[in-house]
């Protein structure tokens, strides 16, 4: 025979052995048709239905796998010991039922004692994969049964982390309740608020916020909140954390500011807002009324807006907000000339001409100052 000849037999011979099916386990097959019966039967003829097989799962694995509350109940009876038994990739039967999603498995677990902290061999808890899985009802469970908020994964990561990183706000609210800590750090140094930040996910932002999270949080690498979501063009982000007083002066590693990399990634929308460099939050606030008072005047209908900045030595559109700002010395006057209250053509302002002409003269004090 030769070898082409003896290739495809071989080939033919492995295809057919492949093909056969499989004999079905009675014990299975009874515990995925809910058979109680059959098992009880089992047990009653002494055969071991606490016996692994070769990837370590028991009867009460597949039970709990399969959501066959019945068959659970059965088994658990029986073998009360091996409630808490992992398989070789030491999972539980209660983390196997939060996995799939069988809440009455998962209940009658913890009623008959189950560990709610056992976790696998990645260090996920059963409360893990239910944040993972946006299982609000898991999630509540398995809290209600003093489940571990603050246990960490391999990476560091705690249900808080992945819920986050969901923007999931009622599991959020159930874990913050329990006792989780919005302050901890993965192995990385990152925070639940920092993921928020990273992620652009504003409405777990303002929850985490609300609970007191640290808005100037940095990671290992000195990367801040503020510089991520700059990095990663979160607009409405970078301007919730500056509202809430977030530090534009903080560097990561390589010296960088939240400004260097907003300029970098070319938004424009973020660079508007973001302070200059070295400046104080009282600069900020001056820059930042500066800026309202510019798109207020680009929009006012009439000259008048034209006049505010011609009046006032400004250039026509006005100056970006991180150009320099006048000092007291060299500031010109804002009443020294006319054109204010009335515009060129001698027609008394609109209120929108008088409200920005109002914010561009705040922009250039230290002070908020009142506008007739």
């Amino acid at each position: 025979m030769g070898l082409f000849q003896g290739v495809m037999q071989k080939y033919s011979s492995s295809l057919f052995k492949a093909s056969q099916l499989a004999p079905v386990d009675p014990l299975i097959k009874a515990i995925k048709d809910g058979d109680e019966e059959a098992l009880k039967t089992m047990i009653k003829e002494g055969k071991n239905l606490a016996e692994p097989n070769t990837e370590g799962w028991l009867p009460l694995h597949e039970a709990a796998y399969y959501g066959q509350l019945g068959c659970l109940k059965v088994l658990q009876r029986a073998y009360p010991g091996a409630i808490d038994q992992r398989t070789l990739q030491e999972e539980t039967a209660l983390y196997l039922a939060t996995c799939r999603g069988h809440l009455d498995c998962l209940l009658a677990l913890l009623q008959a004692g189950a560990e709610p902290d056992i976790s696998n061999k990645s260090r996920e808890t059963p409360l893990y994969k239910a944040c993972e899985r946006k299982n609000v009802e898991a999630v509540r469970i398995l809290v209600q049964h003093n489940a571990d908020t603050n246990h960490r994964c391999n990476r560091g990561w705690t249900a808080l982390h992945e819920s986050v990183s969901r923007n999931d706000l009622e599991v959020m609210e159930i874990l913050v309740s329990g006792g989780a800590k919005v302050e901890s750090k993965n192995a990385y140094g990152v925070t639940p608020l920092f993921v928020a930040a990273q992620s652009g996910q504003l409405e777990a932002l303002r929850f985490l916020a609300k609970y007191g999270a640290d808005i100037n949080t940095q990671a290992s690498d000195s990367a801040s909140a503020l510089y991520e979501a700059c990095k990663n063009e979160h607009e409405e982000v970078v301007e919730f954390l500056l509202s809430q007083g977030a530090d534009a002066n903080k560097t990561n590693k390589d010296g960088l500011l939240p400004l260097h990399v907003a300029s970098k990634k070319g938004n424009y929308r973020s660079a508007q807002v973001l302070p200059a460099p070295g400046s104080s939050p009282e600069t900020h606030g001056r820059l930042k009324r500066r800026l309202e008072a510019s798109e207020l005047m680009l929009k006012a209908p009439g000259p008048s807006a034209q006049a505010a900045c011609t009046n006032t030595n400004q250039r026509w559109p006005p100056h970006s907000p991180h150009l320099p700002i006048h000092t007291e010395e060299t500031r010109p006057s804002l009443d020294s000339t006319a054109g204010h209250k009335a515009n060129r053509s001698g027609e008394p302002e609109s209120p929108g001409e008088k409200e920005a002409r109002c914010l561009f003269k705040r922009s250039l004090s230290k002070s908020d100052t009142v506008c007739p």
